[in-house]
């Protein structure tokens, strides 16, 4: 199976298809629209994994470029801090946190 890794950072994207290679399967990663439309339009991919700072707008075309060859969109998608997470900042620290800290001689 050869998959394509869409994501935004250079680092993330690579990070990506590695586990992508690591799992058994041939992975291409890409930084630009342009580039994964060019690459998607070959119709040598069985999936295109587009990362989650992959702005909404850019997903439609993607699909478009997709379809034609049945390639699979495996899209990511930034989730929310959940609101009971939150509650870790809205309660005051313990006076021992909230006392200076001081260097002692």
């Amino acid at each position: 199976m050869n998959v394509l890794m869409l994501g935004r950072e250079r680092h993330l994207v690579d990070a990506s298809t590695a586990i992508i290679e690591e799992n058994g399967f041939r992975a291409t990663g890409v930084t630009r629209d342009d580039e994964a439309f060019a690459l998607l339009d070959t119709g040598q991919f069985t999936a295109v994994v587009v990362g989650s700072g992959v702005e909404f707008a850019s997903r439609p075309p993607v699909k478009q470029h997709a379809a034609p060859h049945g390639t699979v969109v495996l899209e990511a998608r930034r989730t929310p801090m959940p609101a009971a997470a939150g509650l870790l900042f809205t309660h005051p620290a313990p006076d021992a946190a909230r006392t200076p800290w001081r260097h002692s001689e």
